[in-house]
């Protein structure tokens, strides 16, 4: 079940498995499998180091780095980096990969071990990751100790206005936890003295926004978020009755699909699933 909260806007699972039990020593995904995602990776990472003139040498830490795809990429810009993520398979592989990365979920505990040996980050990345995150406060914390004052925290998450438009119900699952239009994050970032202050669209992961936040008054707010916010107010996506509509047309898909498998199972036709 995804519910919504009439109070900010988001929606969000209405029940969390345990995060020790989806991110462990048995995690599958790799980042590196697909060509697209490595693409994507690549080009945030030098839009991030050339639009913001970030100096050589620079920490940029990536939270949930996993086998360290975008890290690589921030590399070679020059850039010192660590990654984050609590797979120890997968942290495995990453430094074997020459990619240095601390075993665990994010944490002030984690901060404060990277800050004895570095500077404060001067990036701090989150790709497909913020919508997997169980407690956004402590979060906040441990980003706001290890950022600089001038410091970006970047993250991409599926946009929640392209879900309810293509009808695309199969990125809801345990994972995904919570589901972002840009009013909430906006309202939340506002509550810690941070400002989202720019976002651009991506077409990765069936549509997804790439933000970008700062302390506050560090760079000028982009047109680009009063232009989603303009977009999302007029798909209603954060309207129970949307939603509810959304709802049905899942269901109807769902018994459309039941139906069509009796009739070719009666007609002894043969069905073939391929899973990707």
């Amino acid at each position: 079940n995804v519910y919504l909260c009439q109070d900010c806007g988001l929606s969000q699972l209405g029940y969390l498995v345990p995060a020790t039990e989806l991110f462990n020593e048995t995690y599958a995904y790799e980042s590196s499998t697909t060509q697209s995602r490595r693409e994507n990776h690549c080009q945030l990472a030098d839009y991030v180091c050339n639009t913001f003139n970030i100096k050589k040498n620079s920490l940029v830490v990536d939270i949930g780095s996993n086998v360290g795809v975008l890290l690589e990429c921030f590399k070679k810009n020059d850039m010192t980096v660590m990654g984050v993520d609590a797979s120890s398979n997968i942290v495995k592989k990453a430094n074997l990969n020459g990619i240095e990365t601390i075993l665990g979920f994010f944490s002030e505990s984690i901060v404060s071990n990277i800050l004895k040996t570095n500077d404060k980050a001067s990036v701090i990345c989150a790709t497909n990751v913020f919508a997997h995150i169980q407690d956004y406060e402590s979060f906040i914390l441990a980003l706001k100790k290890l950022l600089v004052t001038n410091g970006i925290f970047v993250f991409q998450v599926p946009h929640f206005l392209r879900l309810l438009e293509n009808t695309e119900y199969d990125t809801i699952y345990h994972e995904h936890i919570s589901y972002f239009g840009l009013k909430p994050l906006i309202k939340f970032f506002s509550k810690h003295d941070l400002e989202l202050f720019d976002v651009i669209e991506t077409d990765i992961d069936g549509g997804s926004i790439r933000c970008f936040v700062s302390n506050k008054g560090q760079y000028p707010l982009s047109s680009n978020v009063s232009k989603i916010l303009n977009e999302e107010e007029k798909n209603e996506i954060y309207s129970l009755n949307k939603l509810h509509n959304f709802a049905n047309i899942v269901k109807k898909q769902k018994q459309e699909l039941i139906e069509l498998l009796v009739k070719l199972k009666q007609e002894n036709k043969k069905v073939v699933g391929v899973g990707a």
